[in-house]
């Protein structure tokens, strides 16, 4: 297993900080590594449009031999998978690419993506 963990200040050089880092697993992540970068950025920019301007965002990406998770925490107000989406297409750009996903209310709101190491990537 390998995972990366960082805060990261809610601003314009939040994603592209993110994605940074996640160069670090690029071998271990393989044919998935766009797909998980692509999640990884749409999740990121979520938390610095709704998650509030005073907290640091928190991400981690994990993989093990079949899979990879991704989880990024953010202060603001949750929402369920149920609620309709106004706006942007980040969250249907998560749920194309990702085999499972999810929110949980913790004190924060932290959407998790689980992608299999054995899918396609989409090409995105």
């Amino acid at each position: 297993m390998t995972e990366i963990t960082l805060k990261v200040e809610p601003d314009a050089q939040a994603p592209s900080l993110s994605r940074s880092r996640l160069s670090e697993l690029r071998d271990d992540l393989g044919p998935r590594y766009s797909d998980v970068a692509l999640v990884l950025s749409e999740l990121v920019t979520n938390s610095v449009r709704h998650g509030g301007d005073t907290d640091n965002i928190s991400v981690g990406v994990e993989t093990s031999e079949r899979s990879i998770r991704v989880e990024v925490t953010d202060h603001g107000p949750c929402f369920t998978k149920e609620e309709p989406r106004n706006g942007g297409m980040g969250l249907d750009i998560v749920d194309q690419i990702a085999d499972r996903w999810g929110v949980n209310s913790n004190g924060g709101c932290t959407v998790w993506v689980e992608i299999s190491k054995e899918g396609e990537s989409s090409g995105h």
